[in-house]
């Protein structure tokens, strides 16, 4: 059997982020993607679960878009390379504006 490819994704949270998502979490080759933030949104203001078992502020995209309610989590994390490298990610997806991208774009492949 062939292994599934792990897959990220950054600006999961806009419209085309999102809709990468839902793709990614049908396909059958694809393990559930990791689903990433820019760091310097993290005083953006997510709605939270009340009663997070962790504590720690996790924020979930189900709470953002109920669609995707009653499926599992959907952690948002930051985004850290030595992040992505522990997690062994094979394909990055940048679902950010364009300056955003082009910006990382050569960050990512120096990675």
């Amino acid at each position: 059997m062939t292994s599934k490819l792990k897959i990220a994704v950054l600006g999961a949270t806009g419209y085309s982020g999102l809709e990468l998502t839902r793709l990614l979490l049908r396909h059958p080759l694809v393990d559930k993607p990791v689903l990433l933030r820019r760091a310097e949104n993290r005083n953006l203001q997510f709605p939270q679960k009340k009663g997070d078992e962790n504590g720690n502020g996790e924020i979930n995209l189900a709470d953002i878009f109920p669609t995707l309610s009653g499926n599992g989590k959907y952690p948002l994390e930051p985004l850290s390379w030595p992040s992505l490298k522990q997690k062994r990610v094979d394909l990055l997806f940048l679902a950010s504006p364009h300056e955003v991208s082009r910006a990382l774009g050569p960050e990512a492949v120096a990675q």
